[in-house]
């Protein structure tokens, strides 16, 4: 995903049956990302990027496992 600001934030699901997703900004260094919880709830803030330099950036998030992942929405702070 592009966007143009100086953070962003993701939210999504977390429930028993989701695993790890993996974040990177601009094709820098991955984090990862637990979308597991034993009981299931939905718009979690999950991961906050560092702060960017104004522009445009690139988001990007894959499935690293054992399970799929269900994110929920990006928070882009101008």
């Amino acid at each position: 995903m592009t966007f143009s600001g100086t953070q962003l934030r993701l939210y999504g699901v977390k429930d028993a049956h989701f695993g790890i997703g993996a974040v990177s900004i601009d094709g820098g260094a991955e984090t990862n990302v637990d979308f597991y919880a034993p009981t299931r709830g939905g718009n979690q803030l999950l991961w906050t990027s560092p702060v960017l330099p104004s522009g445009m950036h690139i988001l990007k998030l894959r499935v690293v496992g054992p399970n799929s992942i269900a994110p929920d929405a990006v928070v882009i702070v101008p």
